[in-house]
């Protein structure tokens, strides 16, 4: 099933996990995550914007991969960073998956590209510079104080959902029907009986084994 979603929620995965919801052209919620509970809190924001319909809502965060090795061989994070970063994704992936959000409505996006297409800035100009432009910028977009970089980038991240979510989220749908065109045009070339095709209500299988 295709879905074109109106609510926009950036995550920015860290120690202190940065959340933001954009809809209607604006943000309209914003905060960091200590714990599991206060990810429960933030969750209920979602589904107040969306009131309660989570095909509604696309969720994106940012591409962490390319930041933990440094040329394949060794971490730029510590471990504690790691576990942290990894607890913080679960407790958001079983908050919307419980609660039946699509997985084809989870977007992962690097920094150079939200980054370059929010803030004008590449990340040759540096973290800490980086860092602090997010804040300037979303500070004039924030409905209450900004508590760190994390909540800042949560909703540069949030904005950039909001303008080029759709359009990405229909780039990799298309990818998706060329594969499965070429996988049943090289069976059919090799004299295989074709394949069912499995019905979804709009669940994508996630590469790295979990929703996000």
């Amino acid at each position: 099933m295709k879905y074109t979603p109106d609510v926009f929620v950036g995550l920015d995965q860290a120690e202190r996990s940065g959340w933001c919801i954009v809809a209607k052209g604006a943000v309209q919620a914003h905060g960091v995550t200590k714990d599991h509970l206060g990810i429960v809190a933030a969750f209920e924001a979602v589904q107040r914007l969306c009131e309660g319909n989570l095909t509604r809502v696309l969720v994106v965060l940012e591409e962490h991969g390319g930041h933990l090795y440094n040329a394949g061989k060794s971490f730029q994070r510590n471990p504690k960073s790691l576990v942290s970063l990894g607890a913080a994704r679960g407790w958001w992936e079983h908050e919307f998956g419980r609660a039946g959000h699509p997985e084809s409505l989870c977007l992962r996006v690097t920094s150079a590209d939200w980054r370059l297409r929010v803030l004008g800035a590449r990340n040759s100009l540096g973290t800490e510079r980086l860092k602090a432009l997010a804040v300037q910028w979303a500070a004039g977009r924030a409905v209450h104080p900004i508590e760190d970089d994390n909540e800042a980038e949560a909703i540069a991240i949030a904005s950039w959902a909001a303008l080029d979510g759709v359009a990405r989220l229909e780039q990799r749908r298309t990818v998706g029907r060329i594969k499965a065109r070429d996988k049943r045009g090289a069976a059919k070339q090799l004299g295989l009986p074709d394949m069912p095709r499995a019905k979804t209500s709009g669940r994508v299988a996630s590469s790295n084994n979990g929703r996000f």
